[in-house]
């Protein structure tokens, strides 16, 4: 397989170590192990007893029964634990797709959802997202897309990097295209645990059908990237098949993150509810700062997860808008280019509501002298 670099990736490894306002990362603000327990109400001498040994690589029961209680249909033999979401989507990707088929996504996009098919010989159709229409996929644009090779339709909901959610009903006509197809559908959740809209839970696309393939995950909702922790969802006999392709990559599972993660799932309410207030604070704060630079920017509000996607009238390339607010204002965005969508930048809303204030006045800043 030859794949290309993973564009933000670079950015990431440049900027990430070094600057003070880091907006460009895509999860809740990271939380300590001592955080994490009294936020369970555990105590953190309970890491002691853990052997580092091996475990079920399809996860712990505990954890997988856990995972299962987030979901309204899933059961534990339809559960892989995977390390991290990324590593769940490389696993069902090379298993499912042939050189030939054809896949659809969503576009703006993560860039392995599209790199990985590219690099197994796939022929790669976006459904492009507007603007104009918030960010949401049109049914009859995906329709015309499909064709006689049609393999795999890939859902992100809420999606990255827009923070745009789609309605049960709207899920349901995209499950009826991909049935009447033959194709899989995957719905790639990992920000479910965040609606920005007043729900409790984004509806998940496996609740519908138990042919539909789902992945998710505990780190970027919950601010704890650094487990790496994440899962697959699917029908047993081709979680098998999954299985086997794993156990080539990580036959087993960091003990501490399984016991972890379970402990986590089964008090998440707490933590969930810290990080969506934190959100909503800053979709807040930076509302006003949109409306104080209409002339420059403008944005759909994020209805879940913890990223936005703005739009600037600025005649500038999205990299050097990001430098400048780096090397001007210790401010770290994510430029548009990342997503090959120039024009536009992606804002981080996880961060801690002081830091990303201050963050907001350094681009203030910035914006004025560019009047």
């Amino acid at each position: 397989m030859h794949i290309k670099p993973f564009i933000m990736e670079n950015w990431f490894k440049k900027y990430r170590p070094f600057v003070k306002y880091n907006l460009a990362d895509s999860g809740v603000r990271d939380l300590t192990i001592k955080q994490i327990f009294e936020l369970c109400g555990k105590d953190v001498a309970a890491l002691n007893d853990i052997k580092l040994e091996y475990k079920d690589s399809r996860g712990s029961e505990e954890l997988r029964k856990a995972i299962t209680q987030t979901y309204i249909s899933v059961n534990p033999e339809n559960i892989l634990v995977t390390t991290s979401t990324s590593e769940a989507l490389f696993i069902f990707l090379n298993e499912v797709l042939s050189p030939g088929d054809t896949v659809i996504l969503e576009f703006p996009a993560f860039q392995s959802l599209y790199e990985v098919p590219r690099a197994l010989g796939c022929n790669v159709k976006f459904l492009k997202l507007k603007y104009e229409e918030g960010y949401l996929p049109n049914i009859s644009r995906l329709k015309e897309l499909i064709d006689t090779r049609t393999k795999l339709i890939v859902i992100n909901n809420p999606h990255n990097p827009t923070g745009s959610m789609l309605r049960s009903e709207e899920l349901s006509k995209i499950w009826e295209i991909a049935e009447s197809c033959g194709a899989y559908l995957l719905a790639d959740e990992h920000y479910r645990f965040l609606p920005l809209d007043g729900t409790e839970t984004v509806s998940s696309m496996v609740d519908l059908n138990n042919k539909i393939i789902g992945t998710g995950s505990i780190t970027k909702c919950f601010g704890m990237i650094g487990l790496r922790m994440g899962w697959l969802i699917g029908p047993s006999k081709l979680l098998q098949q999954c299985q086997i392709f794993k156990d080539y990559l990580t036959h087993v599972l960091s003990p501490i993150s399984d016991f972890i993660a379970t402990m986590v799932i089964k008090n998440r309410e707490v933590i969930l509810k810290k990080n969506i207030q934190m959100i909503k604070k800053n979709v807040t704060v930076f509302e006003s700062f949109i409306s104080r630079h209409n002339d420059i920017l403008s944005w759909v509000p994020p209805k879940g997860g913890a990223v936005c996607f703005p739009k600037y009238n600025l005649d500038i390339s999205s990299d050097r808008f990001c430098e400048c607010l780096i090397d001007q204002e210790d401010v770290f965005l994510l430029p548009g280019s990342c997503f090959e969508k120039e024009g536009f930048f992606r804002v981080c809303l996880g961060v801690e509501n002081k830091l990303f204030t201050e963050a907001i006045e350094r681009m203030d800043k910035y914006l004025r002298r560019q009047k």
